[in-house]
């Protein structure tokens, strides 16, 4: 099989919308597509009749996009190659080999810097994969299934998965990196990145069938272990210093951070154990299952270099590793039934509750290794020559400001992070109930509707709880109180608080990652779905679901994930408030997502001829935009305050989308072809998306 795809700019109408317009951003300059192509092969068959086959496939695609942060070309490539083949070893063993290979070219990547969405080409990446040497690239996996008897079959397998990427900037290494946060935009280059997470797979999963009691019997047991190792290398360019410019702090809005190289290796290793039956009588099918889970890890030996400029105030270190220093052992019970109401089984009732547990990260593994994290310190800095770009002499020493990943300023060379995990850290776990109805109303026309709950405890990994050590709310202190008028919304004053500097030191300046108790989220949709099967020679699918993401705190005064009791724009510590999840990386990020209705409808009808036209609509509500202040919170550093009074107070439009396919195939001796013309966005919406944010810069509002 072949097939090819191919489109670019001459094929795309300007949607510009009028207040980039106004600003002078044409259809040229504006985020468009440049060119997109996708072509690929397949070929396949038969080795040694009836006993071996051979499968392989390769495709290319080629996305380039132009955005309008500067006029920056932003250029992907995504190569796929799959390799299989199979082989009756026996009359009961088909063992099977797969080779398949993902590798990602990415020319001017965001690296997603909060809040800075206007990036110099030289502060983007290129992207490009990285592996272990020696080793096949990409996943790599052979499996067995054994035939026992009619009623037992067991498959085992076991795979080697050797994937990385790397982020050089564009800028090179050699040339200093600065972000001013008042004018949303970076300068020079921007911090390189290596990622390299090789993984040992093994599964063995069993079936037996057996009829017992009057009712069929579907049973299931298994075991699985898996070995995840993950390097990542951190190291800003020319100086090793950061130059972060932002007018609410006091020395009139500058800070250097001054880092060392972070190069370190974690492990994370995850045992499982699951027994499952489902039973089938009558009109009921209920499905039991129980799953162990157990996790560990261990932070890897490592090097890393000290600051370029200042290597006597960030110093590198030589790691010697460590065990992290618990163990999660997690039950997870699911029950499922599904009950058909009469013999035609027109109508159907579902109902399943499950609990499970998170995956352990190996960020929080490596939460205390001093060589993953790149450790840095903050002090006040005049960029007397306002090139954004930190110099020697610009930096004011007498003024500290605070420090992270791991770095101790007064044991700068300490091997031993400051921060410490919890030993009684546990995995959060998940409670998700689902009820629903499957009815049929006529041939071929069916109505869904489903109600779920979940409910998540013990968050961990990117929603860690990580306070100073020792500190409570007793050590925090009222800073500055922000006031003022969002334009075209509502007035505000929002009280900052600042945690004692001095007991942070008698503490040994470091965090304690550990689960925030009291804390949850809390999930509640309804869906609809209507599903028209192909007859009379057109199908259709209309789904509609109402979401209602909340969190909660049981704790009179709630604080965000760093101990403070001030409202961040991902932490805005409302009771009952929105839950939502920023969206980050390659160009995408500073998204809330969090809508409340969202509507999905496709539909084909067969034309004379046997034209085949289909239309796609999506359509959801508007995105949370949450208002900030960038702010500086004492030893907590710069962060961004929330201003609006929740974080779902304004919004952006609702997102509305049409798509229209033509399609028609074609029988050529004994093959086929299809010829197929797509119109994307046919209403030509301009839908905006993200907008800055930041109340405190001159572009505040600007697309």
């Amino acid at each position: 099989g072949v097939r090819g795809f191919f489109t670019n700019e001459a094929l795309e109408a300007s949607n510009v919308p009028g207040e980039l317009a106004a600003l002078g951003v044409t259809p040229d300059t504006a985020d468009h597509n440049e060119q997109i192509s996708d072509y690929g092969f397949e070929l396949g068959g038969p080795i040694v009749r009836d006993r071996a086959w051979f499968y392989g496939s390769w495709s290319n695609q080629d996305i380039r996009l132009i955005r309008s942060s500067g006029n920056l070309l932003d250029k992907t490539i995504l190569k796929n190659m799959n390799a299989k083949g199979n082989w009756q070893a026996t009359s009961k063993d088909m063992v099977s080999v797969l080779w398949y290979l993902h590798a990602k070219e990415k020319t001017g990547r965001s690296p997603g810097d909060g809040g800075i969405t206007r990036d110099a080409q030289g502060a983007t990446w290129f992207q490009g994969s990285s592996y272990v040497d020696g080793r096949p690239h990409g996943l790599t996996k052979i499996e067995d299934n054994h035939v026992f008897n009619a009623n037992l079959f067991m498959s085992a397998k076991y795979a080697y998965y050797n994937t990385g990427f790397g982020l050089d900037p564009l800028g090179g290494m050699d040339t200093p990196a600065g972000q001013s946060q008042v004018l949303n935009q970076s300068f020079g280059s921007t911090r390189q990145s290596l990622n390299i997470r090789p993984q040992h797979i093994v599964n063995v999963d069993t079936n037996y069938f057996r009829t017992a009691l009057g009712a069929a019997h579907d049973f299931k047991i298994g075991f699985g272990y898996r070995r995840t190792d993950a390097f990542t290398g951190t190291l800003w360019p020319g100086n090793m210093i950061l130059g972060l410019q932002n007018t609410t702090n006091p020395q009139g809005g500058s800070i250097a951070r001054i880092y060392r190289e972070g190069a370190g290796s974690n492990r994370t290793e995850y045992m499982d154990l699951y027994l499952g039956d489902t039973i089938s009588k009558g009109r009921a099918t209920i499905d039991l299952g129980l799953r162990y889970d157990q996790q560990w890890g261990s932070a890897l030996p490592s090097d890393t270099r000290s600051n370029a400029e200042f290597p006597e105030v960030v110093p590198g270190i030589s790691f010697t590793g460590y065990k992290a220093p618990f163990t999660w052992n997690n039950l997870s019970p699911r029950a499922g039934l599904t009950f058909a109401l009469d013999e035609t089984r027109r109508t159907i009732l579902r109902a399943s509750y499950s609990r499970y547990a998170g995956q352990l990260d190996t960020g929080i593994v490596g939460y205390s290794n001093p060589s993953q994290n790149v450790g840095f310190v903050e002090y006040w800095w005049n960029d007397a020559n306002s090139d954004y770009f930190v110099q020697r002499d610009e930096v004011d020493f007498s003024h500290f400001v605070t420090q992270g990943g791991g770095f101790n300023p007064a044991a700068p060379t300490a091997v031993t992070s400051a921060n410490v995990i919890d030993p009684d850290l546990e995995a959060p776990v998940t409670q998700s109930a689902v009820f629903g109805i499957d009815r049929e109303l006529m041939r071929n026309l069916a109505v869904q509707v489903n109600y779920s709950f979940t409910r998540t405890h013990n968050y961990s990994g990117a929603a860690t709880y990580n306070p100073w050590v020792g500190l409570t709310l007793a050590d925090y202190t009222p800073g500055q109180v922000l006031t003022g008028t969002i334009p075209g919304g509502p007035s505000y004053n929002v009280q900052t608080w600042l945690p004692d500097s001095a007991k942070i030191t008698a503490n040994g300046n470091g965090r304690v990652l550990t689960n925030y108790e009291g804390y949850y989220s809390q999930y509640n949709g309804v869906e609809l779905s209507l599903i028209k099967r192909m007859s009379g020679r057109w199908m259709a699918r209309v789904g509609a679901a109402w979401n209602h993401a909340t969190e909660h705190y049981s704790t009179e005064t709630p604080r965000n994930s760093l101990g403070n009791p001030t409202p961040l724009d991902t932490e805005p510590l409302d009771k009952g408030g929105a839950f939502t999840v920023r969206s980050s990386a390659s160009g995408v990020g500073d998204m809330f997502i969090h809508g409340k209705w969202q509507l999905s409808a496709n539909a084909l009808y067969v034309l004379p001829y046997e034209l085949e036209l289909g239309a796609s609509l999506f359509g959801r509500q508007g995105y949370p935009y949450p208002v900030y202040r960038e702010t500086a919170l004492g030893r907590d550093a710069s962060r961004r305050v929330l201003v609006s009074p929740e974080l779902d107070s304004l919004r952006y439009d609702d997102l509305w989308n049409l798509d229209l396919r033509l399609a028609r195939s074609f029988r050529i001796g004994n093959g086929s072809a299809q010829f197929i013309a797509d119109l994307f966005n046919v209403l030509n919406a301009n839908t905006v998306l993200v907008r800055n944010r930041n109340a405190d810069s001159p572009s505040f509002g600007r697309v």
